[in-house]
């Protein structure tokens, strides 16, 4: 496949009824498309190897039509855009990558189909990067924050949950790496912290919507006695939950907790919808 020219990316977003727009080179530098109006796109998919720097290239001209004082060339598509794709495996997921995105606060889903290495985790972000996130994007019914691996090594625990649930409550389907290693532990404290905030408000807030978690490969490991604590964990997180799913021929208690929350259901070796 030809890579585009400077010259065909410029055309494409030069069409005024465009709306959907896959793009697998590089953008041209962003001083070329500062005079455009992008197209009301509704669907906007980054292939591999070059989301970041396109990404990056919309926060320049977002921080330079701020600067002029001038209107952004994204003034329709930060409105109409639905879902936004990512595509790159071993892509870094951090705030480099997710802080462009955070413009486009209509999003529905937000999809990045990003695989760990190996030997190495992709997920960088920390709960207060997760927070400013999800905060920014309250529309959500699916987030796939790339595919949780094995190794257990990230900065985010299932507090990261929580966040998630309070500031986006209309999602449905979630796929995030948290550090499972204290996880029946966390769970437990946050109970106690949830229950004393309980007493002090007059009325609950709305609930998450979740029905699919998708853990992939992380991994769990429990204690007979700490799975009722992960179950009521969950619930009390997802009240709406239906499903968790992970990859195929991954191992672990995900499937204790599986049976003891859906009883009676095929319990997956499924993957969350891209």
């Amino acid at each position: 496949m030809v890579p585009l020219s400077d010259e065909g990316v410029v055309h494409l977003i030069s069409l005024p009824n465009l709306h959907s727009l896959e793009l697998d080179t590089p953008p041209p530098h962003h001083s070329t498309l500062r005079p455009l109006v992008f197209p009301p796109l509704k669907l906007w998919f980054f292939a591999e190897g070059v989301a970041v720097k396109w990404l990056s290239t919309l926060r320049l001209l977002e921080e330079d039509a701020v600067a002029r004082q001038d209107m952004t060339p994204l003034v329709r598509v930060k409105v109409t855009l639905r879902h936004l794709r990512v595509k790159g495996d071993g892509l870094a997921i951090d705030n480099a990558l997710t802080s462009p995105i955070q413009m486009f606060q209509n999003l529905v889903r937000l999809n990045m189909d990003v695989y760990c290495f190996e030997d190495e985790c992709s997920f960088e972000l920390d709960e207060e990067e997760v927070r400013t996130l999800v905060t920014a994007l309250p529309r959500l019914k699916t987030l796939v924050l790339g595919h949780p691996c094995p190794m257990d090594l990230c900065h985010t625990t299932v507090a990261c949950l929580v966040t998630i649930s309070i500031h986006c409550v209309k999602l449905e389907v979630l796929e995030i790496h948290f550090n499972t290693s204290q996880m029946a532990a966390h769970l437990e404290e946050m109970s106690m912290e949830e229950e004393e905030e309980e007493e002090e408000e007059e009325e609950p807030g709305q609930t998450c919507n979740l029905k699919t978690l998708g853990v992939h490969e992380m991994p769990l490991v429990l204690a007979v006695l700490e799975e009722e604590e992960v179950c009521d964990g969950l619930w009390n997180i997802f009240p709406s939950l239906e499903c968790i799913i992970r990859a195929k021929d991954s191992e672990s208690d995900w499937d204790a907790i599986s049976k003891r929350m859906f009883p009676g259901r095929a319990h997956g070796e499924e993957q969350t919808e891209d």
